[in-house]
This record gives structure tokens, C-alpha cells and sequence, in this order.
């Protein structure tokens, strides 16, 4: 039979493969034991931590023995599927920076016009994103299928909304096809304050909604910070 340790002392080198677990909740009258559900973490916690206590055996006979049934044991085991790293509300903190935010997911580009949006359907709109803390890098690539109307500057649609500051504003790069004439035009989008979409530049020229028709692509991607 393995030793008792509380929670707070316990450490994670301290457990091997193929050990037996068993969570012991002594903060209630019943004394009732916890069972340990198969891909969960291993460990309850209340709000009297002292007051709990890990059981460990090496070997399971052991408990069974001692009045437990195989299924009140969580096997370690090569085999045993975790759901990976996961934190308090505290985040995840490095020397002396912090991580409270991670998320990752997809998104619809979409094109705007800044006076008037055309009319426009899509051969392929994919969205990409990854935010960390209040940093997002994003990527979008759209193939027009037909496209009519509108107005102003083009201006395509970015995941988040940047923050409301005076005079923000982040750069990134950008690419649109011309169907027309078979050229690839490299250029830049720009990301200003309190908004969700990028206007596209080529030598600081911003690209008007007449500039773009039906065939044409728009690939962009970027960084910036949310609000």
C-alpha cells in the first residue's frame, strides 16, 4: 500500500504509469468515497482541501481487498484518454507575463464597400484566427464568383473587433487577383480603430469596389489587437 498525501502536496511526478488512484472525500459526514471517472483529471477539490485525501496503491488487489470494487479505480495507463492541459482562471503564466486568453476557430470573410456593398457571391470564402491574451493573427482568402454594384473602398471583413484608440492602426499583407488579366497584385491591408474589417492598399492606394469584379481573389492576413 502506497502512502496519503494532501492534494497540496502531492506531486505529478509522483504518479506512474499503470498506478491505481482513489479519491477520497472526507469533507462530508458519509465519508463517501469519490469514484475517479475514466478521462477525467483525478483529483476533487472543495473548498476544505486539507480535508481531502489520495489513496495510492500500486497494486489493485489491494483495494479490492480492502471492501472497493474494480470500479472504483482509475487506471493510469498508456491507453487512458486525457483531455490535455487545462487551467484555472488564472491562465498560464510565464517569468513575468500571464496567458488568460487562448482561442482558436474560423471565421466568413466578407466584402464591404465603405459608401455602398455590391452584390456578391462566393466560389470559396475561408477565415482563419488565433487569439492570444488580446492578440489576434488571422488569415482570409476569398474567390468571387459574381460580383456587381457597390461603392467606396473595398474593405473585407476581419474576426474581432479592434479596440476604440486614437489613431490605431495595424498593417498586414494582402494579395487580389485580377480574373481579367491573369496579374496577382501583392499590396497591403490596413486595420484601423474601433472596427471589424481591412481596407486594401497598393502603394498606399486604396483599392476601390470598381477595381474588383466577378473571378477576382483576395487572400489577406494579419496581426492586431482586440478590444
Amino acid at each position: 500500500m502506497g502512502t496519503i498525501a494532501d492534494l497540496n502536496e502531492l506531486a505529478l511526478g509522483s504518479i506512474a504509469i499503470d498506478d491505481y488512484l482513489l479519491v477520497r472525500d472526507t469533507s462530508d459526514v458519509t465519508d463517501k468515497d469519490k469514484k475517479v471517472k475514466a478521462g477525467s483529471f483525478p483529483f476533487k477539490w472543495t473548498t476544505a482541501p486539507l480535508a481531502n485525501r489520495v489513496a495510492m496503491w500500486k497494486d489493485a488487489n489491494t483495494l479490492q481487498d480492502a471492501g472497493y470494487a474494480s470500479s472504483d479505480v482509475a487506471r493510469l495507463s498508456q491507453a487512458q484518454a486525457f483531455a490535455g492541459l487545462q487551467t484555472f482562471s488564472a491562465g498560464i503564466k510565464f517569468a513575468n507575463e500571464t496567458i488568460t486568453t487562448y482561442d482558436e476557430g474560423t471565421y466568413l470573410p466578407i466584402i464591404y464597400g465603405s459608401v455602398a456593398s455590391p452584390t456578391v457571391t462566393y466560389l470559396a470564402q475561408i477565415g482563419t484566427y488565433r487569439l492570444i491574451n488580446k492578440l489576434c493573427i488571422f488569415q482570409a482568402s476569398i474567390n468571387i464568383n459574381n460580383f456587381g454594384g457597390g461603392s467606396g473602398l473595398v474593405i473585407v471583413s476581419i474576426p474581432l473587433v479592434t479596440p476604440n484608440v486614437a489613431n490605431y492602426y495595424q498593417m498586414g499583407v494582402a494579395q487580389w487577383g485580377d480574373a481579367s488579366s491573369g496579374i496577382n497584385y501583392n499590396g497591403t491591408c490596413r486595420i484601423d480603430a474601433n472596427v471589424q474589417h481591412a481596407y486594401i492598399l497598393q502603394n498606399n492606394t486604396y483599392l476601390p469596389i470598381s477595381g474588383l469584379a466577378a473571378g477576382d481573389s483576395i487572400i489577406m492576413s494579419g496581426s492586431y489587437f482586440v478590444a
